[in-house]
């Protein structure tokens, strides 16, 4: 009897957690355009800025990267965040972090702004 309450009790659960969660999506980080784009949707949509600076090669960035995946965690951060990866090593993220004064001691950093960088 216990075990087939257990069952009973984990597919209920499953299908409940399954409806919250249906239509919902992992973090949506851009994939076009470059910092300024980013500052700038987020301007216009009112939003927050989420940046991470990863590193392909780094394997505590690849453990990281599926908790961006969970639909709680979009739901969160694609309601209140403009989110954007940018590579350490690129260009980009050196001429942004350089004309910010940021220092990155180690990778994956999450930075978060307000839109009026």
């Amino acid at each position: 009897m216990n075990r087939l309450l257990f069952i009973v009790i984990t597919v209920f659960t499953a299908i409940i957690f399954n409806q919250c969660t249906k239509g919902q999506q992992p973090v949506n980080f851009l994939a076009e355009g470059n910092l300024r784009t980013v500052f700038e949707q987020a301007k216009a949509e009112n939003k927050s800025v989420l940046i991470e600076i990863y590193s392909p090669d780094c394997h505590v960035c690849k453990a990281f990267a599926p908790t961006f995946d969970l639909p709680e965690v979009g739901a969160y951060y694609n309601d209140k965040f403009v989110s954007y990866k940018v590579p350490i090593e690129s260009e980009e993220a050196q001429g942004f972090l350089n004309k910010q004064k940021i220092w990155i001691p180690s990778i994956p950093t999450l930075l978060f702004f307000n839109n009026c960088i």
